[in-house]
């Protein structure tokens, strides 16, 4: 879009000139009689047939292209905001503005032509009937432009382009001047214009005067040029009195030129967008914004709040708490699961094992918080500790009473076990109450008990020591 917005405006450069460069030839070529009538409206509609043509590509590549895009683009960050950002596209506003420029030479061509028309000496007056019916197609077209200027000032994005709407409002101002010329023309020449339009009053013009100086002080880098032709434009409406046509001054701008011919060399790679959201090329424009100047650039902060602005943090972590929770837990939980699991802890002969085995367990949110590593290393303790107490579960009384030989006598005090072991009866209680996956973990542990069971067997007698031999001896005694 940058290439064809320099194209265009190339192209409207170009005619421009050429029709100051043909001008002599087509007065030459005019013959005022009779018979040379038709001949003489055929070369002026031939001399307006390319910007005519011009224009229409204008508006088609603006409604067709243009306008798709930017609507596009705003329907896909509504949906993606985090891929998408909301960019403020000016691409239709510079359409816009070609398009009033291409008007604007049309117009001067056209009254600078008629202008040489009506003084020649044509004895049916065609060439008089021509040159005034350009004159009121000039005033028609130059009130209808200053509408549509009024209307693209109604935009809601063109507060954030000054340069642009510094030269809208010139623009406009330019074709409240041939309004007004062309309206005092057709009354000299006896053909009053009988409308009601008031938009060459002293106090419109007065009033798009000052807009554009609010913004020239605004933004004096992009509106310079366009200051000094709305002066000289002020200046030509208090001398506009319709005794004879006054010259229009032509918009000059050649911060607007240059913005135009860096968008044709509009490097890819280079995306970048100023406090305002407009879009360019960094490395474009090295300076900054083409649309607002270095100032409005984003500053490192800005930036980093901009990027954050659609991350929902909040959201993303209560997505990953659920994902993490919710698969693990059981569909139909057994309360009686739950009851034996208690009840065997509060067994008093493996309290101390059962505590041990389970406060070496993580709870699921200290689980998320440590390390991989970490992470792996306390499950496999887990399921060492779990399957070490359910094989003790298994075993008899006397294995057991051999198993708690081997280990030593355990610590208690009057009943109840030690001082250092109640924290640990807290952390069991608080992890069964917090809903701990007994199915996931009773299916682990069944697994390596049986595996456990096979390695924990009693061992031949002649491998005991003498107090398991005593032991087997009066249990074979016991069954007899």
């Amino acid at each position: 879009m940058g290439r064809k917005l320099a194209s265009f405006a190339a192209a409207i450069e170009v005619k421009g000139k050429q029709l100051d460069q043909t001008f002599k030839a087509l007065i030459e070529e005019i013959r005022p009689n009779p018979l040379a009538a038709k001949a003489n409206a055929t070369l002026v509609l031939r001399r307006n047939q390319e910007l005519l043509d011009l224009q229409k590509q204008i508006i088609n590549f603006r409604s067709e292209v243009v306008d798709r895009f930017e609507s596009g683009i705003t329907a896909l960050h509504q949906v993606l905001p985090n891929i998408i950002p909301s960019y403020n596209l000016s691409f239709h506003l510079h359409l816009d503005v070609l398009e009033y420029r291409v008007v604007g030479v049309r117009l001067a061509d056209a009254l600078k032509l008629s202008n040489h028309l009506l003084p020649l000496k044509d004895p049916s007056f065609g060439v008089q009937r021509l040159g005034l019916k350009m004159i009121q197609f000039a005033y028609k077209e130059s009130v209808s432009c200053v509408n549509y200027c009024q209307g693209a000032l109604e935009n809601t994005l063109i507060g954030t382009n000054p340069s642009i709407e510094a030269e809208i409002r010139v623009q406009q101002l330019q074709f409240m001047l041939f309004a007004k010329s062309t309206r005092a023309q057709l009354s000299g020449l006896g053909h009053p214009v009988n409308d009601n339009t008031v938009i060459m009053d002293g106090a419109t013009v007065k009033a798009g005067l000052e807009a554009v100086s609010a913004i020239s002080r605004r933004s004096p880098g992009t509106c310079a040029g366009l200051m000094a032709t709305a002066q000289d434009i002020a200046t030509a409406f208090e001398y506009q009195d319709g005794s004879e046509p006054s010259s229009i001054p032509k918009i000059k701008n050649d911060y607007t030129k240059q913005v135009e011919n860096l968008w044709g060399r509009h490097e890819l790679g280079f995306l970048s967008m100023c406090s305002r959201s407009h879009p360019y090329s960094a490395k474009t424009f090295s300076d900054g914004c083409p649309n607002c100047e270095k100032q409005a650039q984003l500053s490192a902060d800005e930036v980093f709040r901009e990027s954050g602005k659609h991350l929902f943090e909040q959201k993303f972590l209560r997505f990953m708490h659920s994902g993490s929770l919710e698969p693990h837990k059981p569909e139909c939980p057994d309360p009686e699961s739950s009851k034996s699991a208690v009840q065997s802890v509060e067994q008093p002969g493996l309290e101390a094992d059962a505590t041990n085995a389970v406060v070496m367990e993580l709870t699921l949110e200290e689980r998320l918080e440590s390390s991989k590593s970490t992470e792996q290393l306390a499950v496999q303790r887990v399921l060492e500790a779990n399957a070490a107490s359910e094989a003790v579960m298994e075993l008899t009384a006397e294995e057991r009473f051999l198993a708690a030989m081997r280990k030593g006598p355990p610590k208690i005090l009057a009943g109840v076990p030690c001082n250092a072991m109640k924290p640990q009866n807290e952390e069991v209680g608080k992890e069964l109450a917090g809903g701990v996956d007994n199915e996931a973990r009773t299916k682990t542990t069944l697994a390596v008990r049986m595996d456990k069971q096979e390695l924990i067997r009693v061992e031949p007698e002649k491998e005991l020591t003498m107090e398991e031999k005593f032991l087997v001896a009066m249990r074979k005694i016991g069954k007899n």
